[in-house]
Formats: C-alpha cells, sequence, structure tokens
C-alpha cells in the first residue's frame, strides 16, 4: 500500500511539479519510494529532470548525513546531540571572531538555499550580526563575471525581449535543455516543451558553443566556435551591423548615447586584433 502526494522540486528555479509516491506499510512505511513529474501541472505539464528524478534514492542513500556529526582529531565522525553540536559551533565561531575579527567569517548559499524562505532571510541576517560582508554563494564562485559586468556595463532597464514574443534567439554558452535557463530568458517550465512549441511558431533558434550540446541540436544555426572565441565573434557581428547600416537607427537615436559609426567600427578592428 503507498500513498501520492503532491509536491514540487526545490533543486531548482524550474519548480518542477512532482508527484511523490510514500509507503505505507511495513519496512517502507514512512519511506520515499519513487518521485515523477505531475502532468498536471499548468506550467510543467509532467516534465522533472534527472536530478529531480532521482530525488528518492539521494533521499535514501545509506550515507546521506542523518544527525550533527563531529570530526575527531583522527578524522573520524562522532554523532552527537543537534544542541551539543549547536554550542560546540558557537564556542568555536566565538573563539574565531575574538582572534581575527568578523572578516574570519563566511557563509555559502547553495542553490537550492533559495527555495527555503526561512534560510534566506537567516544567512544575511546572521552576517550582519556579526558585522562581515562575506556572502558567498554559486553567482560568486562560477558565475562571478556575470555580476561584474552588470555592474560595469548597466543593463537594459526595459528588461529582455520575451521568449514568447521573439523571431529569432540567440545563446552563447548555454545549455538550457539540461541546466535550465533562467539566466538566459529560456522557459525554465519544461524547457523542451518550450522550445518545441517556439520551433513550431517559427522561432529561429541560433546556438554559439564549442560543443554539440543538447540544445544545439536543436538550433537552426550552430556557431561552433573555438572555446574562448565568444569576444571575437560578438566583435565580428557588431562590426558587419555598424559598417553596413544595419542597426535600428530609430531606436539608437532614442536610446543611444555617443554612437559614433566609424569609431566603434575601429575600435571593434582593434578588439578583433587583440583576440587573435
Amino acid at each position: 500500500m503507498t500513498r501520492t502526494v503532491t509536491s514540487f522540486c526545490r533543486i531548482c528555479s524550474g519548480n518542477c511539479g512532482t508527484l511523490v509516491e510514500i509507503g505505507e506499510e511495513g519496512p517502507d512505511r514512512g519511506v520515499l519510494l519513487s518521485v515523477k513529474g505531475n502532468r498536471n501541472n499548468p506550467l510543467t505539464g509532467g516534465y522533472t529532470c534527472s536530478k529531480g528524478l532521482g530525488a528518492a534514492k539521494m533521499h535514501n542513500r545509506s550515507d546521506r548525513i542523518r544527525h550533527p556529526l563531529r570530526r575527531e582529531a583522527d578524522g573520524t565522525f562522532t554523532p552527537i546531540p543537534l544542541e551539543q553540536a549547536l554550542d560546540e559551533i558557537a564556542a568555536a565561531l566565538g573563539r574565531i571572531l575574538a582572534e581575527h575579527g568578523p572578516l574570519a567569517l563566511a557563509a555559502f548559499f547553495g542553490t537550492a538555499g533559495y527555495h527555503n524562505a526561512a534560510t534566506s532571510m537567516i544567512v544575511p541576517a546572521w552576517l550582519r550580526a556579526f558585522d562581515s560582508p562575506n556572502y558567498f554563494s554559486s553567482l560568486t564562485i562560477d558565475q562571478s563575471a556575470r555580476v561584474v559586468t552588470v555592474g560595469r556595463l548597466g543593463t537594459w532597464h526595459a528588461g529582455r525581449h520575451a521568449w514568447e514574443t521573439a523571431d529569432v534567439w540567440m545563446m552563447f554558452g548555454t545549455n538550457p535543455l539540461v541546466s535550465v535557463g533562467g539566466g538566459s530568458g529560456f522557459p525554465v517550465f519544461n524547457p523542451a516543451q518550450g522550445l518545441k512549441a517556439a520551433k513550431a511558431r517559427g522561432l529561429k533558434l541560433v546556438v554559439v558553443d564549442p560543443r554539440r550540446t543538447e540544445t544545439a541540436k536543436f538550433a537552426d544555426l550552430h556557431l561552433q566556435i573555438r572555446p574562448g572565441e565568444d569576444t571575437a565573434l560578438i566583435c565580428g557581428l557588431l562590426r558587419i551591423i555598424l559598417s553596413e547600416g544595419r542597426e535600428d537607427t530609430e531606436f539608437c537615436a532614442s536610446h543611444v548615447d555617443g554612437l559614433d559609426r566609424d569609431e566603434l567600427v575601429r575600435m571593434l578592428d582593434g578588439l578583433m586584433a587583440a583576440t587573435k
């Protein structure tokens, strides 16, 4: 005997709707048996990725940490009560703070952490209590360039063009069919279905990636450049647009300052030469 519970996956921003099967009798009572996509979910329509489908296996694995563990001098771990663990951690943090100051304290917030409403508020507040600015996340570790670029160049405040009304979509170095494309504008809810629907209405997909990714297989044009040649390609495209007068002159007149076509072409020539 089992029962099925409606839930959703918290691993990433897709929040895929799921059906969770839980045992009701014998040794399976209360055990998470399986996770599958919920076809009745209006957003994800039954889709969930391999990580979501593997949630039951991860949840039930024998080496999963279920209790606080203290590392001993010989490298082994000893289970201890939660209250004792919190007291020992607090004492250790106090010693670090007293000896090295608040800059010695830091926190890392992983992707799944953003789906815990309490943790989202507690972690920054905890750091502020110690006057520490050291707040790290997946963005600061492996995507810091994206944040730095926005800080230096700014953003188009009207927002990106909507996927649902785009005629052409160009992607650089992203594979949203596998990694979910919230940052690229690609649909995060059932991405495969979203891509097929867009292609059916006439969207032309251009993928720029050295590897023939899962997403590139659906591309109308796959520009399989060498690794690190993104800048050269972008400069070349901009040079063609400007030198041949293909830019949207009405848009540029209203929203762009300092557009000197000849000067920009010379600058782009220099950048392209530097990337060779």
